[in-house]
Protein backbone atom coordinates (compact mmCIF):
# COMPACT_ATOMS: atom_id res chain seq x y z
CA UNK A 1 0.00 0.00 0.00
CA UNK A 2 1.34 3.29 -1.23
CA UNK A 3 2.73 5.52 1.90
CA UNK A 4 1.19 8.71 2.89
CA UNK A 5 1.81 11.71 4.61
CA UNK A 6 1.48 10.50 8.44
CA UNK A 7 3.17 10.59 12.00
CA UNK A 8 6.76 8.88 12.28
CA UNK A 9 7.50 7.74 15.90
CA UNK A 10 11.03 8.93 16.69
CA UNK A 11 12.79 10.20 19.73
CA UNK A 12 14.32 12.85 17.75
CA UNK A 13 14.86 16.34 19.49
CA UNK A 14 12.26 17.58 16.79
CA UNK A 15 9.17 15.16 18.07
CA UNK A 16 10.28 16.35 21.36
CA UNK A 17 9.44 20.04 20.47
CA UNK A 18 6.22 21.90 21.83
CA UNK A 19 3.77 21.63 18.43
CA UNK A 20 3.71 25.60 18.84
CA UNK A 21 7.41 25.74 18.35
CA UNK A 22 7.33 23.80 15.22
CA UNK A 23 4.79 25.76 13.99
CA UNK A 24 5.81 28.90 14.18
CA UNK A 25 9.36 27.81 12.87
CA UNK A 26 7.79 26.56 9.82
CA UNK A 27 6.16 29.51 9.14
CA UNK A 28 9.19 31.59 9.18
CA UNK A 29 11.02 28.80 7.15
CA UNK A 30 8.53 29.31 4.35
CA UNK A 31 8.61 33.44 4.90
CA UNK A 32 12.50 32.79 4.15
CA UNK A 33 11.32 30.08 1.39
CA UNK A 34 8.97 32.28 -0.62
CA UNK A 35 12.36 34.90 -0.67
CA UNK A 36 14.35 32.36 -3.11
CA UNK A 37 15.43 34.47 -5.78
CA UNK A 38 19.17 32.99 -6.41
CA UNK A 39 20.54 29.67 -7.00
CA UNK A 40 22.50 29.61 -3.82
CA UNK A 41 19.29 30.86 -1.72
CA UNK A 42 17.98 27.49 -2.70
CA UNK A 43 21.38 25.32 -2.40
CA UNK A 44 21.53 27.22 1.11
CA UNK A 45 18.05 26.14 1.45
CA UNK A 46 17.71 22.48 0.41
CA UNK A 47 21.01 22.29 2.86
CA UNK A 48 18.78 23.22 5.97
CA UNK A 49 15.64 21.16 4.74
CA UNK A 50 18.54 18.11 5.02
CA UNK A 51 19.70 19.06 8.19
CA UNK A 52 16.40 19.01 9.08
CA UNK A 53 15.80 15.54 8.25
CA UNK A 54 18.61 13.82 9.27
CA UNK A 55 17.84 15.47 13.11
CA UNK A 56 14.44 13.99 13.03
CA UNK A 57 15.73 10.74 12.37
CA UNK A 58 13.76 10.68 9.32
CA UNK A 59 15.12 8.84 5.60
CA UNK A 60 14.62 11.56 2.98
CA UNK A 61 13.50 8.69 1.01
CA UNK A 62 10.09 8.82 2.85
CA UNK A 63 9.32 12.21 2.23
CA UNK A 64 10.19 11.81 -1.35
CA UNK A 65 7.87 8.40 -1.69
CA UNK A 66 5.36 10.59 0.52
CA UNK A 67 4.83 13.63 -1.89
CA UNK A 68 4.42 11.05 -5.06
CA UNK A 69 0.80 12.36 -5.73
CA UNK A 70 2.21 15.86 -6.01
CA UNK A 71 4.89 14.86 -8.69
CA UNK A 72 2.42 15.70 -11.85
CA UNK A 73 1.93 18.95 -10.39
CA UNK A 74 5.32 19.79 -10.34
CA UNK A 75 5.77 18.01 -13.81
CA UNK A 76 3.46 20.61 -15.09
CA UNK A 77 4.94 23.36 -13.54
CA UNK A 78 8.00 22.65 -15.15
CA UNK A 79 6.74 22.47 -18.87
CA UNK A 80 4.54 25.36 -18.29
CA UNK A 81 7.70 27.72 -17.60
CA UNK A 82 9.92 25.74 -20.10
CA UNK A 83 7.34 26.72 -22.67
CA UNK A 84 6.33 30.17 -21.69
CA UNK A 85 8.78 31.87 -19.22
CA UNK A 86 11.85 32.60 -21.51
CA UNK A 87 13.27 33.60 -24.30
CA UNK A 88 15.05 30.06 -25.16
CA UNK A 89 13.81 27.32 -23.94
CA UNK A 90 16.75 26.34 -21.73
CA UNK A 91 16.19 29.46 -20.20
CA UNK A 92 12.73 28.72 -19.41
CA UNK A 93 13.34 25.14 -18.30
CA UNK A 94 16.11 26.91 -15.56
CA UNK A 95 13.43 28.93 -14.27
CA UNK A 96 10.79 26.34 -14.26
CA UNK A 97 13.38 24.01 -12.36
CA UNK A 98 14.11 27.43 -9.96
CA UNK A 99 10.17 27.34 -9.15
CA UNK A 100 9.89 23.72 -8.86
CA UNK A 101 12.66 23.25 -6.32
CA UNK A 102 11.66 26.05 -4.59
CA UNK A 103 8.08 24.93 -4.06
CA UNK A 104 10.08 20.99 -3.22
CA UNK A 105 11.74 22.94 -0.38
CA UNK A 106 8.18 24.56 0.76
CA UNK A 107 6.16 20.94 0.40
CA UNK A 108 9.17 18.91 2.24
CA UNK A 109 8.84 21.24 5.00
CA UNK A 110 5.61 21.03 5.73
CA UNK A 111 6.14 17.18 5.63
CA UNK A 112 8.74 17.28 7.91
CA UNK A 113 5.83 19.04 10.20
CA UNK A 114 3.48 16.30 10.22
CA UNK A 115 6.38 13.40 10.48
CA UNK A 116 7.60 14.59 13.78
CA UNK A 117 3.97 15.81 15.16
CA UNK A 118 1.01 13.70 15.79
CA UNK A 119 -2.12 14.84 14.79
CA UNK A 120 -3.86 15.77 18.36
CA UNK A 121 -0.95 17.74 19.32
CA UNK A 122 -0.71 19.68 16.32
CA UNK A 123 -4.54 20.58 16.79
CA UNK A 124 -3.90 21.41 20.51
CA UNK A 125 -0.82 23.81 19.64
CA UNK A 126 -2.92 25.51 17.14
CA UNK A 127 -5.78 26.11 19.17
CA UNK A 128 -3.79 26.99 21.86
CA UNK A 129 -2.24 29.58 19.52
CA UNK A 130 -5.86 30.88 18.51
CA UNK A 131 -7.29 30.61 21.38
CA UNK A 132 -7.03 34.75 21.38
CA UNK A 133 -9.78 34.54 18.39
CA UNK A 134 -12.44 32.89 20.51
CA UNK A 135 -13.25 36.79 22.28
CA UNK A 136 -14.34 37.38 18.62
CA UNK A 137 -16.51 34.48 18.78
CA UNK A 138 -14.40 32.63 16.75
CA UNK A 139 -14.91 28.48 16.60
CA UNK A 140 -11.18 27.62 17.44
CA UNK A 141 -12.18 24.64 19.10
CA UNK A 142 -14.42 23.27 16.13
CA UNK A 143 -11.38 24.00 13.86
CA UNK A 144 -8.68 22.14 15.35
CA UNK A 145 -11.13 19.30 15.69
CA UNK A 146 -11.59 19.73 11.39
CA UNK A 147 -7.58 20.18 10.96
CA UNK A 148 -7.74 16.97 13.12
CA UNK A 149 -10.03 15.19 11.44
CA UNK A 150 -8.91 15.95 7.98
CA UNK A 151 -5.32 14.71 8.88
CA UNK A 152 -6.69 11.43 10.11
CA UNK A 153 -9.08 11.55 6.57
CA UNK A 154 -6.29 11.85 4.67
CA UNK A 155 -5.04 8.28 5.18
CA UNK A 156 -8.50 6.99 5.45
CA UNK A 157 -9.03 8.06 1.81
CA UNK A 158 -5.91 5.97 0.42
CA UNK A 159 -6.71 2.84 2.15
CA UNK A 160 -10.40 3.06 0.64
CA UNK A 161 -9.28 3.26 -2.70
CA UNK A 162 -6.76 0.71 -2.11
CA UNK A 163 -9.30 -1.90 -0.72
CA UNK A 164 -12.00 -1.04 -3.88
CA UNK A 165 -9.05 -1.35 -5.97
CA UNK A 166 -8.50 -4.44 -5.09
CA UNK A 167 -11.97 -5.56 -4.61
CA UNK A 168 -12.35 -4.84 -8.16
CA UNK A 169 -9.68 -6.76 -9.51
CA UNK A 170 -10.88 -9.75 -7.29
CA UNK A 171 -14.21 -9.75 -9.15
CA UNK A 172 -12.27 -9.81 -11.87
CA UNK A 173 -12.30 -6.35 -13.44
CA UNK A 174 -9.19 -5.93 -15.86
CA UNK A 175 -7.85 -2.98 -17.85
CA UNK A 176 -5.82 -3.28 -20.48
CA UNK A 177 -7.38 -0.94 -23.28
CA UNK A 178 -5.81 2.82 -22.55
CA UNK A 179 -9.29 3.63 -23.11
CA UNK A 180 -10.64 1.53 -20.02
CA UNK A 181 -7.54 3.11 -17.93
CA UNK A 182 -9.16 6.53 -18.39
CA UNK A 183 -12.29 5.69 -17.07
CA UNK A 184 -10.92 3.31 -14.46
CA UNK A 185 -10.60 6.37 -12.08
CA UNK A 186 -14.15 7.19 -12.15
CA UNK A 187 -15.53 3.29 -11.80
CA UNK A 188 -13.72 3.84 -8.37
CA UNK A 189 -15.22 7.49 -7.47
CA UNK A 190 -18.90 6.43 -6.52
CA UNK A 191 -18.13 3.83 -4.43
CA UNK A 192 -15.08 5.93 -2.74
CA UNK A 193 -17.69 8.63 -2.17
CA UNK A 194 -20.40 5.93 -0.68
CA UNK A 195 -17.73 4.98 1.69
CA UNK A 196 -16.25 8.16 3.19
CA UNK A 197 -20.14 9.18 3.48
CA UNK A 198 -20.88 6.51 5.78
CA UNK A 199 -17.74 7.07 7.27
CA UNK A 200 -18.33 10.96 7.63
CA UNK A 201 -22.15 10.42 9.18
CA UNK A 202 -20.43 7.67 11.42
CA UNK A 203 -17.83 10.08 13.02
CA UNK A 204 -20.83 12.63 13.34
CA UNK A 205 -22.77 10.68 15.17
CA UNK A 206 -19.59 9.41 17.74
CA UNK A 207 -18.87 13.25 18.30
CA UNK A 208 -22.51 13.98 18.89
CA UNK A 209 -22.69 10.85 21.54
CA UNK A 210 -19.20 12.21 23.23
CA UNK A 211 -21.21 15.91 23.92
CA UNK A 212 -18.74 17.98 21.78
CA UNK A 213 -20.21 21.29 21.49
CA UNK A 214 -18.94 24.81 20.84
CA UNK A 215 -18.49 27.00 23.98
CA UNK A 216 -17.70 24.46 26.39
CA UNK A 217 -14.34 24.17 28.04
CA UNK A 218 -12.71 21.01 27.31
CA UNK A 219 -10.01 19.32 29.24
CA UNK A 220 -6.95 17.92 27.88
CA UNK A 221 -4.81 14.77 29.07
CA UNK A 222 -1.79 16.64 28.04
CA UNK A 223 -0.92 20.39 28.79
CA UNK A 224 1.47 22.10 26.62
CA UNK A 225 4.46 24.39 27.81
CA UNK A 226 7.13 26.38 26.37
CA UNK A 227 10.66 24.71 27.87
CA UNK A 228 13.80 26.20 27.16
CA UNK A 229 14.82 23.98 23.72
CA UNK A 230 11.73 25.09 22.49
CA UNK A 231 13.40 28.78 22.75
CA UNK A 232 16.38 27.98 21.33
CA UNK A 233 15.33 25.91 18.59
CA UNK A 234 13.06 28.45 17.43
CA UNK A 235 15.97 30.88 16.76
CA UNK A 236 17.45 28.44 14.26
CA UNK A 237 14.16 28.68 11.55
CA UNK A 238 14.46 32.58 12.33
CA UNK A 239 18.54 33.03 11.51
CA UNK A 240 18.11 30.48 8.32
CA UNK A 241 15.51 33.03 7.15
CA UNK A 242 17.73 36.03 7.74
CA UNK A 243 20.55 34.12 5.67
CA UNK A 244 18.12 33.42 2.90
CA UNK A 245 17.54 36.87 2.75
CA UNK A 246 21.28 38.44 3.12
CA UNK A 247 22.07 35.83 0.02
Amino acid sequence: MEQVIQYVARTSILHRLDPRTKIIGLSFLLIGFTQIHEWIQLVFSAFVVGLLYHFAQIPFSYALHSIRPLLLILLLTLLYHSMFSGITYLAGFLMGLHYVLKLLMMILSGVLLTATTKPLELALGLETMLRPLEKWRIPVGQWALMIVLALRFFPLIIEEWERIRLSQQARGITIKRFRQRLYSPVQQVIPLLLALITRAERLSIAIEARGFRQGFNRTHFRLLAFQKKDGYCILFPIFVSIIVLLL
